[in-house]
């Protein structure tokens, strides 16, 4: 067998082998705990796959043996830090997958190209950072240790330890634990010494973050409550948003001409931000309060502390004395919890109400019986009949009532209970109550008119007593 003299770390020099990012990965990509292992999840993608369907893959250039491509995860870096990445606490997982890390076989049937698949990122709480940077610094010096003895045994002393965790302690304040890279090493495993050893310097891939942190997560407009404000703005808008943070988001309302260039910029007023997913803002003024025709400009969010920014949101500004509405929750009169009436008012004078021309179900009040020709206002009644609340129930404005309906409504009234026995008796054997508003109404008044004999004959017993 041809065996190669390689020298470690050739990849160093000028026309020695060296390692090559084929496919970056996906920037962002959401990190998962280990207890949401359980079921399917995405997998890490590459970079420029659309539909998700390239992968991180590097390539061994001047290398004619087999060899090994591992893969791990190492922290980012500032730009300003001349600090080393260091191995970063988060893990791999899945395919091809031991130790944290994953190592796939290179060789001349593949060109010397590994593509990584069904990888995914195992988030490490931050309480648990300290002790397992600590266990890899130990483990580390005790390779090292072994490897200078000859494979002599080595225990670590307590002052090894207690380096450890100093060390520990000050790395963990520099790793970022929402965003990681890929390490790429090409090893071969050396005849001699029969451990494994690099052949050229190690590349690291692009940045990776945290798709579900809302620190860098990607930013997303889902929904506005309006799409439009007049061209004087502080107009109130509600967004519903991807999660974000409170002190790091800006809303940008900006115009731009036919060539795609920004011929005008403002940042709104950002008022609340409700739990991570909505914005309320009031818009910026336009450039020109003295337009005549709605102008189309766009709106979207940005992250000052990176510089991310979502897909912008289509936007309008109208004149300036063009009526705008908006939609306001009011108390109902009839004081049910759910009841709603829509208003529509002027954004500009802000306090003249104007009633919606939509009509809307609402609760309906209990009032004893209606007048002659009225549908009753009814409360609701227990299956069987026996116990009455008078709850304000939803009542259809579709529905019609039968003399079930009528004669409890009745019942109510006079504060007797009904026990609807014959409707028991027929939805039992399949059919529905016959209407007839002769009969409703005639069963409504004979028990009115039972209820008021029974209260004047009680009246009269109290009298006599």
């Amino acid at each position: 067998m041809d065996v190669p003299h390689i020298t470690p770390l050739t990849g160093l020099h000028m026309g020695g082998p060296q390692l090559k990012i084929v496919e970056q990965p996906q920037e962002r990509f959401r990190f998962r705990y280990e207890s949401e292992l359980g079921g399917t999840h995405g997998q890490l993608a590459g970079r420029s796959g659309a539909d998700r369907r390239s992968f991180p893959t590097v390539k061994l250039d001047g290398f004619n043996h087999r060899a090994t491509i591992r893969c791990e995860l190492f922290t980012v870096e500032e730009g300003a830090s001349n600090l080393p990445p260091v191995p970063h606490v988060h893990t791999l997982q899945g395919r091809n997958c031991t130790g944290g890390y994953a190592e796939m076989r290179v060789d001349q049937e593949n060109d010397f190209t590994a593509s990584f698949q069904g990888l995914g990122i195992i988030h490490t709480a931050k309480k648990q950072m300290v002790e397992k940077i600590t266990n890899r610094k130990l483990d580390e010096k005790k390779m090292e240790m072994e490897r200078m003895n000859m494979g002599k045994l080595w225990n670590p002393t307590e002052a090894d330890r207690q380096e450890a965790r100093d060390q520990a302690n000050r790395e963990s304040q520099r790793i970022n634990m929402n965003r990681v890279c890929l390490r790429f090493r090409a090893l071969y495993q050396n005849p001699g010494t029969m451990r494994m050893e690099e052949i050229c310097q190690p590349i690291f891939s692009d940045a990776i973050y945290n798709g579900k942190s809302a620190q860098t997560g990607e930013l997303k407009i889902v929904q506005l409550s309006e799409a439009h404000s007049p061209c004087t703005g502080n107009k109130e808008i509600w967004l519903l948003v991807e999660r974000v943070r409170k002190n790091d988001i800006k809303v940008l309302v900006f115009e731009e001409d036919s060539s795609h260039q920004t011929i005008w910029q403002d940042y709104g007023r950002v008022i609340k931000c409700h739990h991570q997913y909505a914005i309320i803002f009031q818009t910026p003024p336009y450039r020109d309060k003295e337009i005549r025709s709605p102008v189309r400009v766009f709106i979207q969010l940005e992250r000052p502390s990176d510089g991310c920014v979502s897909e912008p949101k289509h936007f309008q500004y109208t004149e300036r004395d063009q009526r705008t509405t908006k939609r306001m929750l009011m108390p109902a009169e009839s004081g049910g919890p759910s009841d709603s009436k829509r208003f529509y008012f002027d954004s500009e004078q802000g306090k003249e109400p104007w009633p919606s021309l939509e009509p809307e179900p609402r609760y309906l009040p209990q009032r004893g019986l209606p007048p002659p020709g009225r549908e009753p206002y009814l409360g609701r009644y227990s299956p069987d009949g026996s116990r009455y609340s008078p709850q304000r129930r939803y009542v259809s404005p579709e529905r019609r009532y039968t003399p079930v309906d009528y004669a409890a409504a009745a019942s109510a009234a006079s504060g007797r209970l009904y026990i609807p026995t014959v409707v028991n008796a027929q939805s039992m054997l399949g059919i529905p109550p016959q209407y007839d508003p002769r009969a409703a109404a005639a069963a409504a008044e004979n028990l009115a008119t039972l209820a008021e004999h029974a209260e004047r004959a009680q009246r009269a017993e109290a009298q006599r007593a």
